[in-house]
C-alpha cells in the first residue's frame, strides 16, 4: 500500500497511506454530506505517523483528505484511471524483478505479499520452476555500455533509444505470461506452436508439487 509524507513549517511531519476501494466508496459518500467530519475520519483512518486527531488542526485534516480523495483512480474518472494505468504499466515494463514476481504469482497462485517475504534463494528457485512450467526463460535485459555523445548528437535521444531496447525483452515476457501461462484460451494461428501445447507431464508434476507444498504450509 502506498504511503505519503508531508512536512509543515512548524516541524510537523505526517505520514499517511492510500485508501482501499472499500474505504474510498465509504468516504466519498460521507464527504459530500459532512466534509469536515469526513476529513477528520479520513485522517484518523489513514494516519501512519504524526500527531493524533485531537492535536492536529482541522486544516491539516482537510489537506490530507483532499490528497487522499482527489484524483483517486477508484473514482472511475477516465483521466485518473488512465494515469494510474500508465504509471503502473511503465513500472512493470521497467523492472525485470516485478515481471518475474508476476510470473511466479501467475503460475503458482501466490500473492505479491507472500512473495515479498521470501529470501533470494526461494524467489529464484520458484522463478526457475515457473519458467519450466511456462516453457520459456524470463531473461533479464543485459545493460549495454552508454554511448558517448557525438558531435551534434542528442544524448537524451540516445538514452530514450537505449531504454526502449532494454524494455523489449520484458514486453515479450509479459506476452509469454499471457499466451503460455495464462491458459489455453488464446489459440490463434499466429502464436508460436510451442505456446499452444498443453503442459508436459514433467511440467504438470512440478506445478502439482508446488501447489501441494503450499497447501501443506
Amino acid at each position: 500500500m502506498a504511503s505519503f509524507v508531508a512536512d509543515w513549517a512548524d516541524g510537523t511531519r505526517i505520514v499517511w497511506r492510500s485508501v482501499t476501494w472499500e474505504e474510498y466508496r465509504r468516504f466519498r459518500s460521507r464527504i459530500k454530506a459532512k466534509p469536515l467530519g469526513a476529513s477528520l475520519e479520513i485522517y484518523e483512518a489513514v494516519l501512519l505517523h504524526g500527531p493524533p486527531l485531537d492535536q492536529v488542526p482541522a486544516g491539516v485534516c482537510s489537506y490530507i483528505a483532499q490528497a487522499v480523495m482527489a484524483s483517486n483512480p477508484f473514482s472511475g474518472n477516465y483521466d485518473d484511471v488512465k494515469r494510474s494505468l500508465d504509471v503502473n504499466r511503465h513500472n512493470l515494463a521497467s523492472s525485470w524483478l516485478v515481471t518475474a514476481k508476476a510470473l511466479i504469482c501467475h503460475i503458482f497462485d501466490y500473492t505479491f505479499e507472500e512473495v515479498d517475504k521470501w529470501d533470494a534463494d526461494k524467489f529464484f528457485e520458484r522463478l526457475v520452476q515457473a519458467e519450466f512450467i511456462a516453457g520459456k526463460p524470463l531473461e533479464p535485459a543485459k545493460p549495454k555500455p552508454q554511448k558517448k555523445k557525438s558531435a551534434g548528437g542528442d544524448l537524451f535521444q540516445q538514452e530514450r533509444e537505449q531504454s526502449d531496447k532494454d524494455r523489449k525483452p520484458l514486453t515479450r515476457a509479459q506476452q509469454m505470461v499471457m499466451d503460455r501461462a495464462g491458459g489455453e484460451a488464446d489459440q490463434s494461428d499466429d502464436k508460436p506452436e510451442k505456446l499452444k501445447r498443453p503442459l508436459t507431464h514433467a511440467q504438470k508434476m512440478t506445478l502439482d508439487r508446488i501447489q501441494k507444498s503450499r497447501r501443506g504450509a
